[in-house]
């Protein structure tokens, strides 16, 4: 469906291949998903005020009301996944239109909000963790997502056991942040010479981690091999590719060797998922890091991959 706020399109989305709830599993047998329908599924919009002009400013005053004139008391709308994830998309297209500093505060309004009934705080925090931290959602920000998060583990509505995973997701959303220092980690190319990341000396470097058994990180390699961007910058010398196996079965990476030319390819030797130096969601993962090795790009996709490398090589 379609939400016009001012200028904000919204959409929404339905997926569930892959989710990994921390829900009750019968939270909502009581509450059948299609007992709001029609109009009753969205908020009324607040009405700006005529003096706000500005576009942040009215992005701002919309995100500080945006949930007036929900109660969530009422069960049979705040335990409703259907309302709960509808309005939840329309208040996330406003983010990207106001001020970075008017998000915290109103994520914040949102779960303090949600406190008045622990289920549609649960409900809530799941919503958010699916459409914001689930990499296969269009909407998927871990910035966003670490504003929700930050809230959630500090919550008294929860008790230790019900904060123990956000509080890990926490953890992992922090690490490998970009502009900060990527972590080292040592490993053994196809000359068993061993190297670390932090040695290797090349303006920036793609780290490609794998599983030489999954077929889906060879169809993503042999996509980033082809892209036609991707391939001047390694001809050219602007960037450096290093696919990683991370997963410990050195016979397997023995036995296959299918890297694309040019490319380094190496065998973990510091234990990168063991350790949890990096949280590897799914395979493969893509980190774009500087000559430095601070993080550009962290859990990136192709295409943005190749939109950034456009903008800023150009």
């Amino acid at each position: 469906m379609v939400y016009i706020v001012g200028l904000f399109f919204v959409f929404s989305f339905a997926y569930g291949s892959h989710r990994k709830m921390f829900l009750k599993e019968n939270i909502y047998d009581e509450y059948p998903i299609d007992t709001v329908q029609g109009p009753y599924m969205e908020l009324p919009l607040p009405e700006v005020p005529s003096t706000l002009r500005e576009p942040q400013k009215r992005a701002a005053f919309l995100l500080q009301h945006f949930w007036d004139k929900m109660d969530f008391a009422d069960t049979l709308r705040s335990r409703n996944r259907n309302f709960i994830e509808q309005n939840f998309v329309n208040f996330l297209s406003i983010f990207p239109h106001a001020d970075i500093t008017e998000l915290p505060p109103a994520v914040s309004r949102l779960l303090n909000l949600a406190e008045k009934d622990k289920e549609a705080y649960i409900l809530l925090a799941d919503v958010a963790r699916k459409y914001l931290y689930e990499l296969e959602s269009p909407l998927f920000n871990e910035d966003y997502y670490l504003l929700f998060l930050n809230e959630i583990v500090r919550s008294s509505i929860l008790d230790k056991y019900e904060k123990a995973r956000p509080a890990y997701w926490l953890s992992v959303a922090r690490k490998n942040r970009p502009g900060t220092k990527a972590a080292d980690f040592g490993y053994i190319d196809r000359q068993k010479r061993k190297h670390t990341l932090y040695n290797m000396k090349t303006r920036k470097i793609l780290i490609v981690f794998y599983d030489p058994g999954c077929e889906h990180c060879m169809e993503v390699i042999d996509i980033l091999s082809t892209n036609e961007t991707i391939r001047n910058c390694i001809e050219d010398g602007r960037l450096s590719v290093m696919a990683v196996y991370a997963d410990g079965d050195s016979s397997l990476w023995y036995a296959k060797q299918n890297m694309p030319v040019g490319w380094l390819d190496v065998l973990d030797i510091t234990g990168v998922q063991e350790r949890e130096h990096y949280v590897l969601h799914t395979l493969p993962t893509l980190y774009l890091l500087d000559e430095n090795k601070k993080v550009l790009l962290k859990d990136t996709s192709v295409e943005t991959l190749e939109t950034y490398l456009v903008t800023i090589e150009n």
